[in-house]
């Protein structure tokens, strides 16, 4: 027979996963905008575009995460200290694979830019799960 926490735990981890990949898609969205638009009307380069991308996607990220994903969990500045070095982390990654395309030559800029935004959410999300949003509730004591 199945055990009903195991099987509550796996359904609340698909919840928070979802809820994640929401907050995560609304976030690559206004990134990928940000970058169509900057790329489309300035004559900025495509990885300066990307880090003002970044930077807007941030804020929407790190509160629907706080407030919503992880259910506001304990002191919102140690969160979002968390949360930005793994979001700075996971920017490093997304620029090195950014250079490593744009490198090759082989795809535009704007293709170039969605192949590698796309490529670190999953080990955001890990990261974020078991460290950046972690709250460990203060222990009562015993008398």
């Amino acid at each position: 027979m199945f055990d009903h926490k195991i099987i509550k735990r796996i359904l609340n981890e698909a919840i928070i996963a979802s809820r994640f990949s929401l907050v995560g898609i609304t976030a690559t969205m206004v990134h990928m905008l940000v970058v169509f638009f900057l790329l489309s009307n300035t004559l900025l380069p495509a990885l300066s575009a990307n880090a003002i991308a970044f930077c807007s996607a941030f804020g929407i990220s790190f509160t629907g995460n706080y407030i919503w994903t992880f259910q506001s969990p304990g002191n919102p500045k140690k969160a979002m200290r968390r949360f930005l070095l793994i979001s700075v982390s996971a920017f490093i990654v997304n620029t090195l694979i950014l250079t490593a395309i744009l490198n090759s030559g082989r795809l535009s800029p704007l293709v170039s830019t969605i192949i590698s935004a796309s490529a670190v959410p999953v080990i955001t999300f890990i990261f974020s799960r078991f460290w950046g949003f972690r709250y460990k509730a203060p222990e009562k004591d015993s008398l």
